[in-house]
């Protein structure tokens, strides 16, 4: 390799800074796994985004109004995680507004 094509052109070093601005900038949107009550929302129910529910199992939401409104109406749960002991020992868990 010659020392021109190891080294970052000017314009891939600007393109590269550019999409690290624009990454800190873009909130963070929380997701969180939800399982269908029935079938029929397996079936039916898809998230705006365009994620649908896998055959089985659960699928992975970003907590967002819509999600917030289909875990009220129950029509999907959360899906619960399992943690390791000394990770929920050592920080107390907090509730969230939504919840």
């Amino acid at each position: 390799m010659n020392q021109a094509t190891a080294e970052k052109s000017v314009r891939q070093q600007q393109i590269e800074a550019r999409r690290n601005r624009v990454a800190s900038v873009i909130p963070k949107i929380p997701r969180v796994r939800v399982v269908p009550a029935s079938d029929d929302v397996r079936k039916y129910i898809k998230h705006p985004s365009g994620l649908k529910f896998p055959e089985s199992g659960a699928a992975e939401w970003p907590l967002d109004s819509f999600t917030r409104r289909r875990l009220r109406d129950g029509s999907v749960t959360r899906e619960e995680q399992k943690e390791p002991e000394q990770q929920s020992a050592a920080r107390p868990h907090r509730a969230r507004r939504d919840e």
